[in-house]
């Protein structure tokens, strides 16, 4: 749920904190979770590297995620589906809306 400036996403026995910007961040990527896993519309899920004590984790730093709002979820779509395929950062989502 969408609380203020941020999105809580309470999953797999965790709540994951997602800062709503209205800018990319420098050093940051989509954050290959499909939108299953974020159901929220119009919205990405930004992370950035981390280190996670599990080896089955992504080296994701869970303290720092950001939620960037798409101008249609038409491009937040193409966005995660770049993600899932060989990733998706800040120059390849400017090539998503220049299409």
């Amino acid at each position: 749920m969408a609380t203020s400036s941020y999105i809580e996403d309470h999953k797999y026995g965790r709540t994951d904190r997602f800062e709503i910007v209205n800018e990319w961040p420098k050093g940051y990527k989509v954050w290959n979770i499909g939108r299953e896993n974020f159901p929220y519309p119009f919205y990405i899920p930004l992370c950035k590297l981390g280190y996670n004590p599990e080896p089955w984790m992504r080296n994701v730093d869970l303290n720092s995620l950001k939620a960037f709002m798409c101008e249609s979820e038409e491009v937040a779509l193409k966005c995660l589906k770049k993600a899932g395929q060989n990733g998706c950062d800040y120059e390849d989502y400017l090539k998503i809306i220049s299409e």
